[in-house]
């Protein structure tokens, strides 16, 4: 998945607890995605506004450390947004 902001592929990363967390900067690619991986791929996850994130109203994803990190990668790489 290609940020529709920054123009970067969306990359996992682990916070300090080992736990998987993505940053999507765009409100409206947020909304998106959120819909696509709840309900086409079934993961659950919170969500929450980072500050770094406020300008566009993007969102922050964490998942839990159960979720493979390169598992998540690859499904986020077949993600094409509109």
């Amino acid at each position: 998945m290609i940020d529709s902001i920054t123009k970067n592929r969306v990359i996992v990363e682990l916070d300090d607890k080992g736990c998987p967390f993505i940053e999507i900067t765009e409100y409206n690619d947020a909304d998106e995605l959120e819909d696509i991986l709840s309900e086409e791929f079934n993961l659950i996850f919170l969500v929450s506004h980072h500050e770094t994130l406020k300008k566009y109203g993007g969102k922050r994803f964490h998942f839990s450390s159960l979720v493979d990190q390169g598992k998540l990668q690859k499904v986020l790489d077949s993600i094409e947004l509109n």
